[in-house]
């Protein structure tokens, strides 16, 4: 997804105070990531859509899918969630999309596949924000794989010619395609991606141990439907005459529009015990705080800087007597030129620091 475009009911906005100040775009929600145990299958996975292993009737459903925003009481129309397995050579993806009409036109490999309806997988490895994975697929099976070397916001490559290798997807219909004159029920997917690729991004990891945690975020991308002369067409904005745009719910919500906020993406953490013979509790990593307390100097940094053309290390306009991590005293050291910044604080036990810097990579030492 390269961007969120606004469906119909979309409005335009202005940010709050003086015109001539612009606000770096950040969520307007609290950070409170989606959290999801990943079991290890009990027998090999044959994906076909069909989700009749024993193994995913072991493994609960992921809470439903929330508009992308989080702002809103409002449920997407229809209901999307997922379910997740692995073993030492794919992690599985596995979506339930509700649906009354199945509809999709784009067969051509990675095709734009957030303009039609589509099911799309985000895998941040190492959680530094930079190096990670997006993976679409729509109702024909059509599939889209992409790599990002950071989010759109910090100056993206997206490499739409890199391929996943090896990996595995197909999708399952109740009901059928493109077909006006019937009723449709739902489409499935199960996905099954290569572990070795996805290690490829996170420097260092060449295996997933118990207890390893990755961010990861699911969307759905839904366009609005209207039938004429008997075929699906997109469903235009009277103020325009134009097509609304996709409306996006996700699994873990982003505070904005937009879901190239990977601090933002849930959790998922792996557990070596099979699915259905042991439940495993998840277990919060204390260093997510002081992680989200750099983000938001991050997001104070990026915001300063568009409004002055460079950064600064003063405590009161970055706001750090703000900024709470419980049991410890945020005391940042900063680091500042005209274009370039790190933040740094030691985590809660002590013996490791944290860093962030101007391109919103985040890493330990």
């Amino acid at each position: 997804m390269l961007s969120t475009l606004p469906g119909c009911s979309a409005e335009e906005s202005n940010s709050p105070g003086s015109s001539e100040y612009e606000e770096f775009a950040r969520p307007q929600i609290e950070f409170n990531p989606k959290t999801y145990v990943v079991y290890k299958t009990g027998e090999p996975i044959n994906v076909d859509g069909v989700l009749e292993e024993a193994s995913w009737e072991e493994v609960r459903w992921s809470d439903d899918f929330v508009p992308i925003d989080g702002t809103t009481e409002t449920k997407p129309e229809h209901r999307t969630r997922v379910k997740l397995l692995w073993d030492e050579k794919y992690l599985y993806v596995a979506a339930e999309l509700e649906e009354d009409d199945i509809w999709a036109t784009m067969t051509e490999r990675n095709a734009p596949l957030y303009l039609d309806n589509a099911f799309e997988i985000f895998v941040d490895p190492n959680a530094d924000t930079h190096n990670y994975l997006e993976f679409e697929i729509n109702a024909l099976g059509t599939i889209w794989d992409l790599f990002l070397t950071k989010p759109y916001r910090d100056g993206a490559q997206a490499l739409s010619n890199w391929n996943l290798l090896d990996h595995q997807s197909a999708v399952a219909l109740e009901g059928s395609i493109n077909n006006p004159d019937d009723d449709d029920n739902k489409w499935s997917v199960e996905i099954a991606l290569p572990m070795e690729a996805l290690l490829e991004v996170a420097p260092g990891s060449r295996e997933v141990r118990q207890g390893d945690r990755w961010k990861v975020n699911f969307a759905r991308a839904q366009r609005r439907l209207e039938v004429k002369d008997g075929t699906y067409q997109l469903e235009e904005n009277p103020a325009t005459n134009e097509p609304c745009g996709p409306e996006f719910a996700v699994w873990s919500p982003q505070g904005l529009n937009n879901i190239h906020y990977p601090e933002m993406w849930g959790v998922v953490q792996f557990s070596g015990k099979i699915a259905g013979e042991e439940e495993e509790q998840f277990r919060q990593e204390p260093g997510e705080r002081v992680r989200w307390a750099l983000r938001q100097l991050y997001y104070e940094m990026r915001e300063y800087k568009l409004n002055y053309g460079s950064y600064t290390d003063d405590p009161e306009v970055l706001g750090i007597r703000d900024i709470d991590i419980e049991g410890m005293e945020f005391n940042p050291d900063i680091e500042v030129t005209t274009r370039m910044f790190e933040v740094s604080i030691p985590g809660i036990d002590g013996e490791q620091t944290w860093h962030i810097r101007q391109d919103g990579r985040v890493w330990i030492e």
